[in-house]
């Protein structure tokens, strides 16, 4: 499944690690209420799949949220942090070239931003939040 493909692929490269003391928390399908720090991965569609001599090569297309604690809980820093999270996620996603990830494994070609992350605003909890839209490229066959 492409989101926790995703979100194991940001926790083995310590973007979004997981457990009850990490700094970030990365969920999936949903954007839940608790913790503050959080990384959100959500599906979008995507777009018509290829169909190479190769195999067809899917091109789904998804977001990820990156939200940071409470504006009055931590007044300097608190935007800068989350942004500097957002382009952690790019950076590492982005890096995606050629590798097989998952199981059952797929073999993704390409993972590209969309555009430069984009401002959310703040939620109800004065929460800073920020998105950006990834667009992938991933082989059936390998």
């Amino acid at each position: 499944m492409l989101l926790a493909e995703i979100q194991n692929y940001l926790v083995a490269q310590g973007v979004g690690p997981t457990g009850s003391t990490a700094d970030y928390v990365v969920s999936v399908g949903y954007v839940p209420a608790q913790p503050d720090r959080l990384i959100s991965v959500l599906e979008t569609g995507g777009l018509q799949n290829e169909g190479l001599s190769t195999g067809t090569v899917d091109r789904p297309t998804f977001q990820v949220r990156v939200r940071g604690p409470a504006w009055a809980t931590l007044p300097t820093g608190t935007y800068t942090t989350v942004r500097a999270k957002i382009e952690a996620v790019r950076t590492t996603l982005e890096g995606v070239l050629n590798k097989t990830i998952g199981n059952p494994p797929w073999k993704y070609v390409h993972i590209k931003s969309m555009a430069p992350p984009l401002d959310l605003g703040r939620d109800d909890n004065d929460r800073p939040n920020l998105g950006m839209n990834f667009w992938a490229l991933r082989s059936r066959t390998s």
